[in-house]
Order: C-alpha cells, then sequence, then structure tokens
C-alpha cells in the first residue's frame, strides 16, 4: 500500500529540487511545494491504512521501526523543504517568499 504513495512523493520531490535548482541558479522564485505536501498527505493516508489494518503486527521489530522511521523522515523532510523554499525566496528577492517561513501544520 506504500509502494504507490512513496513513488508519487518521490516524483514531487525531484520536480521540486530541479525546480529549487533553477530558482536558487537563477535567482528567481521557488516553485511550489503544495504538489510535495500533497502526497506526504497520501502517503500518510496510507501509513494511517496500515495501522488501522495492523499490517505491521507480522513484522519484525526492525522492519517495523524502518516503516515508522521513513514516516518521521518523510515528516522532517517536508519541513526542511519549506524551510529550502523560503532561503531560495530571500535570494531571489522575493520578501513575501523570504518571509513566509515553513508552512504549519
Amino acid at each position: 500500500p506504500l509502494l504507490p504513495s512513496l513513488g508519487e512523493l518521490t516524483a514531487a520531490l525531484g520536480t521540486f529540487l530541479r525546480g529549487a535548482a533553477r530558482a536558487f541558479r537563477e535567482r528567481r522564485p521557488p516553485p511550489a511545494l503544495e504538489e510535495f505536501h500533497g502526497t506526504l498527505t497520501t502517503y500518510h493516508a496510507a501509513m494511517a491504512g496500515i495501522r488501522r489494518e495492523g499490517l505491521t503486527r507480522e513484522l519484525a521489530d526492525d522492519a517495523t521501526a524502518r516503516i515508522f522511521g521513513l514516516a518521521f523522515a518523510l515528516e522532517q523532510l517536508g519541513r526542511d523543504l519549506d524551510d529550502l523554499a523560503s532561503r531560495a525566496g530571500e535570494r531571489a528577492g522575493d520578501p513575501v517568499q523570504g518571509l513566509a517561513g515553513p508552512i504549519s501544520r
């Protein structure tokens, strides 16, 4: 159940990072993060389904820890991307983007 949402998340991450690299290079505002955050929400919904169905009960402890560790790492990545977008906005001289800060959840 996690694989499709991870694939979408990976694609959205790649799109954002390529756009952010362009933004830094060209001193332009960063791309929007809505697609990435949307795919992150989808991933969290898939994780909730796994918990609800008890699918991790059958797994070894280390496998379960990796699954939940990935969820934590992806959430932190989302906050880091918010910060990166803000820094790109500052570099571009966009006071709205530069001061926006991370998206609160």
